[in-house]
């Protein structure tokens, strides 16, 4: 699927809704543009409130099995199991 942006005078651009929920992207998150001689591959960069998304999250680990709360942590992190 494809989406159009326009870039402004000021190098802005309007990331369509549709992209930004597929990135996950909110306002105030960062963009990271990875420049291949093929083309540009646009991934949502860490900003400095995704630990504030997990706050609580530690609770979900009680009562789970030593291996459950590895891949839960895994998970977490956004590590991809081997």
């Amino acid at each position: 699927m494809q989406y159009r942006a326009r870039v402004t005078g000021k190098g802005q651009i309007t990331v369509p809704v549709s992209v930004r929920r597929t990135l996950g992207v909110q306002e105030g998150d960062d963009l990271l543009f990875d420049v291949q001689p093929d083309g540009v591959r646009v991934m949502p960069g860490r900003s400095g409130n995704v630990f504030r998304t997990l706050a609580g999250h530690w609770r979900q680990g009680a009562g789970m099995e030593p291996q459950e709360v590895d891949a839960w942590l895994k998970d977490v992190r956004g590590h991809d199991d081997p």
